[in-house]
């Protein structure tokens, strides 16, 4: 079991990381609306699960 000293230090921690990743939230989204170019998204596809799926259902089969 963690002693109430040393969860108090988790805590702190997590507390300084969730802050952290607020500060840099921020920033990030500041920089997106300053950006002029638009993100187009690619499918692509996965061929390892394509194939997984296959075997599966060739399993099933035999």
């Amino acid at each position: 079991m963690l002693t109430d000293y040393k969860k108090i230090e988790l805590l702190e921690i997590i507390d300084k990381g969730k802050k952290k990743q607020k500060e840099c939230q921020l920033s990030d989204s500041s920089n997106a609306s300053s950006s002029t170019t638009s993100q187009v998204n690619i499918p692509i596809k996965n061929v390892e699960t394509e194939e997984i799926e296959n075997i599966k259902k060739e399993n099933k089969i035999n």
